[in-house]
Protein backbone atom coordinates (compact mmCIF):
# COMPACT_ATOMS: atom_id res chain seq x y z
CA UNK A 1 0.00 0.00 0.00
CA UNK A 2 1.16 3.21 -1.13
CA UNK A 3 -0.23 5.44 1.33
CA UNK A 4 -0.91 5.41 4.96
CA UNK A 5 -2.77 7.19 7.69
CA UNK A 6 -1.92 6.72 11.57
CA UNK A 7 -4.84 6.97 13.49
CA UNK A 8 -5.96 6.83 17.39
CA UNK A 9 -9.82 6.72 17.87
CA UNK A 10 -11.01 6.37 21.27
CA UNK A 11 -7.52 4.80 21.80
CA UNK A 12 -7.96 2.92 18.97
CA UNK A 13 -4.66 2.88 17.05
CA UNK A 14 -5.59 1.86 13.36
CA UNK A 15 -3.33 2.22 10.67
CA UNK A 16 -5.79 2.99 7.26
CA UNK A 17 -3.65 1.47 4.15
CA UNK A 18 -4.77 2.34 0.53
CA UNK A 19 -3.74 2.40 -2.97
CA UNK A 20 -5.29 5.81 -4.14
CA UNK A 21 -3.91 8.84 -3.40
CA UNK A 22 -7.48 10.53 -3.96
CA UNK A 23 -9.18 8.52 -1.06
CA UNK A 24 -5.75 8.91 1.39
CA UNK A 25 -6.26 12.40 0.91
CA UNK A 26 -10.26 12.74 1.64
CA UNK A 27 -9.89 10.13 4.54
CA UNK A 28 -7.03 12.83 5.95
CA UNK A 29 -9.35 15.60 5.65
CA UNK A 30 -12.48 13.57 7.12
CA UNK A 31 -10.34 12.01 10.01
CA UNK A 32 -7.98 15.27 10.79
CA UNK A 33 -9.09 15.23 14.35
CA UNK A 34 -8.06 11.72 15.00
CA UNK A 35 -4.10 11.61 12.87
CA UNK A 36 -1.84 10.67 15.13
CA UNK A 37 2.07 9.79 15.61
CA UNK A 38 1.85 6.81 16.92
CA UNK A 39 4.77 4.26 17.54
CA UNK A 40 4.37 2.16 14.14
CA UNK A 41 6.34 -0.81 15.78
CA UNK A 42 3.29 -1.10 18.42
CA UNK A 43 0.45 -2.66 18.15
CA UNK A 44 -2.18 -1.68 15.17
CA UNK A 45 -5.24 -2.39 13.40
CA UNK A 46 -4.87 -2.27 10.22
CA UNK A 47 -7.37 -1.40 7.55
CA UNK A 48 -6.27 -2.09 3.75
CA UNK A 49 -8.24 -0.17 1.02
CA UNK A 50 -7.53 -1.49 -2.36
CA UNK A 51 -9.01 0.60 -5.38
CA UNK A 52 -9.91 -0.61 -8.36
CA UNK A 53 -10.33 1.63 -11.44
CA UNK A 54 -13.57 0.25 -12.79
CA UNK A 55 -16.92 -1.11 -11.88
CA UNK A 56 -18.06 -4.71 -12.46
CA UNK A 57 -21.40 -5.18 -14.01
CA UNK A 58 -23.24 -6.99 -11.01
CA UNK A 59 -22.81 -7.43 -7.37
CA UNK A 60 -23.13 -11.17 -7.62
CA UNK A 61 -19.55 -10.99 -10.08
CA UNK A 62 -17.71 -9.12 -7.02
CA UNK A 63 -19.00 -11.61 -4.52
CA UNK A 64 -17.41 -14.49 -7.06
CA UNK A 65 -14.55 -13.27 -7.62
CA UNK A 66 -13.43 -12.94 -4.24
CA UNK A 67 -15.32 -16.18 -2.88
CA UNK A 68 -13.07 -18.04 -5.46
CA UNK A 69 -10.10 -16.58 -3.85
CA UNK A 70 -11.32 -18.90 -1.02
CA UNK A 71 -12.21 -16.18 1.50
CA UNK A 72 -15.71 -15.44 3.14
CA UNK A 73 -17.05 -11.62 2.51
CA UNK A 74 -19.29 -9.29 4.04
CA UNK A 75 -22.25 -8.64 1.54
CA UNK A 76 -21.27 -5.18 -0.45
CA UNK A 77 -23.24 -1.89 1.07
CA UNK A 78 -24.74 0.24 -2.00
CA UNK A 79 -22.43 -1.27 -4.24
CA UNK A 80 -19.29 0.11 -3.13
CA UNK A 81 -16.97 -2.77 -2.43
CA UNK A 82 -16.64 -5.68 -0.12
CA UNK A 83 -15.44 -5.86 3.03
CA UNK A 84 -13.15 -9.42 3.75
CA UNK A 85 -15.16 -11.18 6.46
CA UNK A 86 -12.72 -12.85 8.86
CA UNK A 87 -11.90 -13.27 12.44
CA UNK A 88 -8.71 -10.57 12.53
CA UNK A 89 -9.02 -7.39 13.67
CA UNK A 90 -7.42 -6.23 10.19
CA UNK A 91 -9.48 -5.99 7.47
CA UNK A 92 -9.17 -5.29 4.12
CA UNK A 93 -11.89 -3.36 1.95
CA UNK A 94 -11.95 -3.64 -1.59
CA UNK A 95 -13.34 -0.84 -3.58
CA UNK A 96 -14.94 -1.30 -6.98
CA UNK A 97 -16.01 2.45 -7.92
CA UNK A 98 -14.53 5.59 -9.24
CA UNK A 99 -16.47 7.01 -6.24
CA UNK A 100 -14.15 8.76 -3.57
CA UNK A 101 -16.53 10.34 -1.42
CA UNK A 102 -18.31 6.94 -1.36
CA UNK A 103 -14.93 4.87 -0.37
CA UNK A 104 -14.60 7.45 2.22
CA UNK A 105 -17.70 6.84 3.82
CA UNK A 106 -17.44 3.47 3.60
CA UNK A 107 -14.15 3.00 5.74
CA UNK A 108 -15.52 5.17 7.94
CA UNK A 109 -18.12 2.69 8.26
CA UNK A 110 -15.41 0.43 9.25
CA UNK A 111 -13.81 2.22 11.25
CA UNK A 112 -16.55 2.85 13.17
CA UNK A 113 -17.40 -1.14 14.02
CA UNK A 114 -13.56 -1.72 14.85
CA UNK A 115 -13.95 1.29 17.23
CA UNK A 116 -17.19 0.11 18.86
CA UNK A 117 -15.09 -3.54 19.96
CA UNK A 118 -12.18 -1.49 21.14
CA UNK A 119 -14.40 0.36 23.55
CA UNK A 120 -15.25 -2.80 25.17
CA UNK A 121 -18.34 -4.88 26.54
CA UNK A 122 -19.66 -1.44 28.55
CA UNK A 123 -20.18 -0.03 25.36
CA UNK A 124 -23.03 -0.20 23.15
CA UNK A 125 -23.19 2.02 19.65
CA UNK A 126 -26.33 3.15 18.35
CA UNK A 127 -27.48 4.45 15.16
CA UNK A 128 -28.55 7.93 16.75
CA UNK A 129 -28.19 11.88 16.56
CA UNK A 130 -26.15 13.29 19.96
CA UNK A 131 -25.74 16.77 21.11
CA UNK A 132 -23.61 18.26 23.81
CA UNK A 133 -23.40 21.70 25.80
CA UNK A 134 -21.00 24.23 27.63
CA UNK A 135 -21.56 22.12 30.77
CA UNK A 136 -20.88 18.78 29.08
CA UNK A 137 -24.86 17.51 29.59
CA UNK A 138 -25.90 15.82 26.40
CA UNK A 139 -28.80 14.46 24.26
CA UNK A 140 -29.56 11.76 22.41
CA UNK A 141 -31.91 11.98 19.41
CA UNK A 142 -33.46 8.18 18.60
CA UNK A 143 -36.05 7.14 16.03
CA UNK A 144 -36.18 5.57 12.55
CA UNK A 145 -35.30 7.21 9.49
CA UNK A 146 -36.81 10.74 8.88
CA UNK A 147 -38.20 10.88 12.46
CA UNK A 148 -36.66 14.10 13.20
CA UNK A 149 -33.06 13.25 14.63
CA UNK A 150 -30.91 14.96 12.13
CA UNK A 151 -33.08 17.99 12.23
CA UNK A 152 -33.07 18.72 16.37
CA UNK A 153 -29.36 17.87 16.47
CA UNK A 154 -29.16 20.79 13.63
CA UNK A 155 -31.66 22.78 15.30
CA UNK A 156 -29.84 22.45 19.23
CA UNK A 157 -26.32 23.28 17.53
CA UNK A 158 -27.96 26.55 15.74
CA UNK A 159 -29.06 26.63 19.20
CA UNK A 160 -25.78 26.80 20.73
CA UNK A 161 -25.30 23.03 21.77
CA UNK A 162 -22.34 20.95 19.96
CA UNK A 163 -22.98 18.26 17.30
CA UNK A 164 -21.24 14.87 18.83
CA UNK A 165 -22.15 12.50 16.20
CA UNK A 166 -25.13 12.84 13.70
CA UNK A 167 -24.83 8.73 12.96
CA UNK A 168 -23.33 6.42 15.02
CA UNK A 169 -23.16 7.88 18.82
CA UNK A 170 -21.26 5.33 21.74
CA UNK A 171 -22.76 5.20 24.89
CA UNK A 172 -21.11 4.08 28.01
CA UNK A 173 -24.28 1.63 29.79
CA UNK A 174 -21.82 -0.10 32.20
CA UNK A 175 -22.74 -0.20 36.27
CA UNK A 176 -23.31 3.56 36.83
CA UNK A 177 -20.09 3.99 38.83
CA UNK A 178 -19.22 7.01 36.75
CA UNK A 179 -22.39 8.54 37.83
CA UNK A 180 -20.92 10.46 40.90
CA UNK A 181 -17.85 12.95 39.76
CA UNK A 182 -16.00 15.15 41.99
CA UNK A 183 -14.52 18.55 41.44
CA UNK A 184 -13.65 21.90 42.40
CA UNK A 185 -14.71 25.09 41.24
CA UNK A 186 -18.68 27.06 40.95
CA UNK A 187 -19.45 24.49 37.62
CA UNK A 188 -20.41 20.78 39.00
CA UNK A 189 -18.99 18.10 36.92
CA UNK A 190 -21.00 16.29 34.42
CA UNK A 191 -22.96 13.11 35.15
CA UNK A 192 -24.47 10.64 33.72
CA UNK A 193 -23.13 7.82 30.91
CA UNK A 194 -20.46 9.14 28.74
CA UNK A 195 -21.35 9.90 25.31
CA UNK A 196 -18.72 9.51 22.00
CA UNK A 197 -19.20 10.04 18.28
CA UNK A 198 -17.37 9.97 15.16
CA UNK A 199 -16.76 12.62 13.18
CA UNK A 200 -20.14 13.25 10.76
CA UNK A 201 -21.96 16.21 9.24
CA UNK A 202 -25.47 17.03 9.70
CA UNK A 203 -26.88 15.89 6.59
CA UNK A 204 -30.78 16.97 6.42
CA UNK A 205 -33.54 16.53 3.30
CA UNK A 206 -34.21 20.01 1.72
CA UNK A 207 -37.62 20.56 3.81
CA UNK A 208 -35.33 19.99 7.19
CA UNK A 209 -32.90 22.19 5.63
CA UNK A 210 -35.40 24.76 4.59
CA UNK A 211 -36.91 24.37 8.59
CA UNK A 212 -33.44 25.26 9.78
CA UNK A 213 -32.87 27.94 8.38
CA UNK A 214 -36.20 29.49 8.79
CA UNK A 215 -36.30 28.95 12.79
CA UNK A 216 -32.76 29.91 13.38
CA UNK A 217 -31.19 31.54 10.12
CA UNK A 218 -28.01 29.32 9.60
CA UNK A 219 -27.40 27.28 7.26
CA UNK A 220 -26.76 23.66 8.63
CA UNK A 221 -24.91 22.77 5.41
CA UNK A 222 -21.67 24.96 6.87
CA UNK A 223 -19.23 23.08 8.13
CA UNK A 224 -20.21 24.21 11.48
CA UNK A 225 -22.81 21.82 11.74
CA UNK A 226 -20.10 19.02 12.02
CA UNK A 227 -18.81 16.67 15.07
CA UNK A 228 -15.22 17.03 15.55
CA UNK A 229 -13.34 15.16 18.75
CA UNK A 230 -11.45 18.11 19.55
CA UNK A 231 -12.07 22.15 19.66
CA UNK A 232 -15.19 23.93 20.17
CA UNK A 233 -17.56 21.53 18.81
CA UNK A 234 -17.16 18.66 20.88
CA UNK A 235 -14.55 16.90 23.42
CA UNK A 236 -15.88 13.63 24.03
CA UNK A 237 -14.13 13.34 28.02
CA UNK A 238 -16.85 15.91 28.94
CA UNK A 239 -20.06 14.33 27.19
CA UNK A 240 -22.56 12.58 29.47
CA UNK A 241 -25.91 11.60 28.27
CA UNK A 242 -28.41 13.23 30.44
CA UNK A 243 -31.99 12.95 27.65
CA UNK A 244 -33.10 10.80 25.18
CA UNK A 245 -35.59 12.37 22.49
CA UNK A 246 -37.45 10.17 20.84
CA UNK A 247 -38.46 12.69 17.97
CA UNK A 248 -41.80 12.14 14.96
CA UNK A 249 -41.38 15.42 13.56
CA UNK A 250 -44.57 16.00 10.87
CA UNK A 251 -46.51 18.99 9.77
CA UNK A 252 -49.44 16.96 9.70
CA UNK A 253 -49.45 17.33 13.90
CA UNK A 254 -49.99 19.55 16.39
CA UNK A 255 -46.42 20.02 18.77
CA UNK A 256 -46.62 17.47 22.00
CA UNK A 257 -44.02 17.05 24.13
CA UNK A 258 -44.60 14.14 26.89
CA UNK A 259 -43.06 11.44 28.88
CA UNK A 260 -42.17 8.46 26.93
CA UNK A 261 -43.14 4.98 28.39
CA UNK A 262 -40.75 2.75 29.08
CA UNK A 263 -41.90 -0.36 26.39
CA UNK A 264 -41.73 2.50 24.14
CA UNK A 265 -37.95 3.83 25.27
CA UNK A 266 -37.00 0.21 25.12
CA UNK A 267 -38.10 -0.54 21.55
CA UNK A 268 -36.83 2.27 20.40
CA UNK A 269 -33.05 1.27 22.05
CA UNK A 270 -33.24 -2.22 20.69
CA UNK A 271 -33.82 -1.27 17.57
CA UNK A 272 -30.72 1.55 16.94
CA UNK A 273 -28.34 -0.78 18.18
CA UNK A 274 -25.72 -1.36 15.74
CA UNK A 275 -24.13 -4.86 15.80
CA UNK A 276 -20.20 -5.13 15.21
CA UNK A 277 -21.28 -6.60 11.78
CA UNK A 278 -17.51 -6.99 10.60
CA UNK A 279 -16.36 -9.59 12.68
CA UNK A 280 -17.53 -13.36 12.75
CA UNK A 281 -18.47 -13.10 16.26
CA UNK A 282 -20.38 -9.85 16.71
CA UNK A 283 -20.38 -7.75 19.32
CA UNK A 284 -22.97 -8.25 21.90
CA UNK A 285 -24.43 -5.25 24.28
CA UNK A 286 -24.43 -6.35 27.94
CA UNK A 287 -27.13 -7.97 29.17
CA UNK A 288 -30.18 -5.77 30.32
CA UNK A 289 -27.85 -2.96 29.00
CA UNK A 290 -31.30 -0.91 27.89
CA UNK A 291 -33.23 -1.46 31.21
CA UNK A 292 -29.86 -0.17 32.74
CA UNK A 293 -29.41 2.84 30.31
CA UNK A 294 -33.18 3.72 31.12
CA UNK A 295 -33.09 3.77 35.05
CA UNK A 296 -30.37 6.56 34.52
CA UNK A 297 -31.42 8.57 32.20
CA UNK A 298 -35.03 10.11 31.38
CA UNK A 299 -36.64 9.99 27.89
CA UNK A 300 -39.07 12.05 26.54
CA UNK A 301 -41.07 12.40 22.95
CA UNK A 302 -41.23 14.89 20.74
CA UNK A 303 -44.20 14.91 18.77
CA UNK A 304 -45.73 17.10 15.59
CA UNK A 305 -44.52 20.33 13.71
CA UNK A 306 -42.24 22.93 15.21
CA UNK A 307 -43.18 25.97 14.64
CA UNK A 308 -41.10 27.91 16.79
CA UNK A 309 -37.55 27.49 18.96
CA UNK A 310 -39.32 27.32 22.18
CA UNK A 311 -39.11 23.28 21.78
CA UNK A 312 -35.24 24.02 22.03
CA UNK A 313 -35.41 25.37 25.35
CA UNK A 314 -37.21 22.43 26.58
CA UNK A 315 -35.14 20.52 25.58
CA UNK A 316 -32.12 22.59 27.59
CA UNK A 317 -34.08 22.68 30.48
CA UNK A 318 -35.01 18.92 30.47
CA UNK A 319 -31.42 17.51 30.06
CA UNK A 320 -30.80 19.43 33.33
CA UNK A 321 -33.71 18.15 35.29
CA UNK A 322 -35.56 21.05 35.07
CA UNK A 323 -38.84 20.39 32.63
CA UNK A 324 -41.04 23.47 32.36
CA UNK A 325 -44.10 23.53 30.10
Amino acid sequence: MDHILPLSVFGAPISVETTSAEVHAGLEAEWTDFVTGYDPQGPLIRVRVTCYRHELDYCHARHDLITQRGAGVWPCRKCVGDILFDASLDKHFLAYTPNVDAVVSEVGWIIGRIVYRHLGPNTVALHASAVVDDTGAGVLFLGPSGAGKSTLAALMVAHGWRLVANETTYVDVGDGADDVAGGDGDVAPPVGPRLRGLPSPVELEPPSVDLVQALTGLDPRSRSFRARAHGETFSEAEARLRLIVLPSLSPDRPFRLARSSDEQAHTQLTLRHIPGSIYRQAVAPPAGWTAALLSRVPVWTLDGVLEDRQPLDWIAHAAHGEFVR
